[in-house]
């Protein structure tokens, strides 16, 4: 696996409009629909670090979706050898001013979160019994970000969190390596 964190305000605002013009039509005009700069740039960033890992130029970056909405490249073609492969397995993920892109030869999820400002408690409903009892905000935000990277993986939207129990996931990689407040 190889991954890419990145911080949205390491970069200047030319570097982002540089970078936009790099892409295809069809993902500059749909970033150009989210009125916010920070979801333009988040986007931007993982976009072009995802062309980057794969070696690729970003304008042959084509993507469909699955059933259930998960991005996949159509066609990845490596501008030095034209390339045509269909089974490239990638995840993005994002938060505020942090984009993670990880690309890998088996199929991957991934979620990075900062702690919300809101108690994790809050949010019952995707926690089982036994992930909730005597447990940390932060403890509660690692498994929210297992779950999550876990459905992201498998592609089959973010329905039925707490119905996953926590513990009965095995080989999770775990990043550690995050800047501060932030998990995965």
């Amino acid at each position: 696996m190889q991954y890419e964190i990145l911080d949205i305000r390491d970069f200047s605002s030319e570097y982002f409009d540089e970078k936009l013009d790099m892409l295809p039509l069809t993902l500059q005009k749909s970033i150009q629909q989210f009125k916010n700069q920070n979801d333009q740039y988040t986007r931007i960033l993982a976009y072009t670090t995802l062309a980057k890992l794969l070696k690729i130029d970003p304008i042959n970056l084509i993507f469909e979706r699955l059933e259930h909405g998960k991005p996949y490249l159509y066609t990845v073609i490596p501008a030095e050898a034209g390339i045509h492969d269909k089974n490239v397995n990638f995840n993005i993920s994002h938060t505020k001013n942090y984009i993670l892109v990880a690309v890998s030869d088996s199929e991957i999820g991934v979620d990075i979160e900062e702690l919300p400002d809101f108690s994790m408690l809050d949010l019952k409903n995707v926690f089982t019994e036994n992930e909730i009892e005597n447990q940390t905000e932060q403890y509660l935000l690692k498994i929210w970000t297992m779950k999550e990277s876990y459905l992201k993986c498998r592609g089959i939207g973010l329905t039925g969190l707490d119905t996953i129990n926590i513990t009965n996931l095995s080989e999770l990689d775990i990043l550690t390596n995050l800047p501060a407040n932030y998990k995965i």
